[in-house]
């Protein structure tokens, strides 16, 4: 066992859930430290051990977390990765957040990176809805190229074209690890989802015609 591996967790669940932690780190053979309420404004490179991180980070009015998270010190990428498979393996665990201390997050408290952990999820959640949607975009776009179905959905196609135009741009940004704001993302995923929407409909109306034809 390497003694500088460490994970912090905090499980809103404990009573279920702290022996599944407990057997997992034991399986695994890493240290673990559960996160009491009053760990929670401490920062994060203290509670591992960090030299020289101070103990308290300002900002200490919070609410009590909702979601379990954990913190890992000092894995592995396949250390890391053996971790997640055993929480993803077991019905009775689940942590819903997860961070690697950096150089960046160690002087945070746990509340903060709670936070940005929650809002890095949240975009995430985001970006992908909005990649989805523009592959579906896509698929619309190449049927009407290969049929020959500019005329049927006339204007409709020019607006196609411009929102995956501008969603395009936007989707570029995060894969190529362009930070990205929530807002962009979720106001793309409104424009692809309204000329979904409505292509949708421009084809059961098309095809209701024909029926009657």
């Amino acid at each position: 066992m390497d003694n500088n591996e460490l994970i912090l967790y905090y499980l809103p669940e404990l009573q279920e859930q702290q022996k599944a932690m407990e057997a997992v780190l034991e399986e695994l053979s890493i240290n673990g430290r559960r996160l009491s309420e009053a760990d929670l404004n401490l920062s994060i490179g203290y509670l591992v051990g960090i030299p020289g991180c101070e103990m308290v980070n300002a900002g200490s009015d919070y609410k009590k977390p909702d979601k379990s998270f954990a913190v890992l010190h000092d894995l592995s990428d396949s250390r890391i990765s053996e971790f997640l498979a055993a929480v993803r393996g077991r019905d009775d665990l689940r942590v819903d957040l997860k961070a690697v201390v950096t150089e960046h997050n160690m002087k945070w408290n746990c509340i903060d990176l709670i936070e940005e952990l929650k809002r890095e999820h949240e975009v995430m959640q985001a970006f992908m809805s909005a990649r989805n949607a523009l592959n579906a975009a896509r698929q619309w776009q190449q049927l009407i190229n290969e049929q020959n179905l500019h005329e049927q959905y006339g204007v409709l196609l020019d607006e196609l074209n411009s929102v995956i135009d501008s969603s395009s741009a936007v989707i570029k940004r995060g894969e190529r690890g362009i930070e990205m704001e929530l807002s962009d993302l979720v106001a793309c995923r409104q424009a692809l989802a309204q000329i979904l929407q409505r292509l949708a409909v421009q084809q059961a109306e098309s095809e209701g015609l024909q029926d009657e034809i």
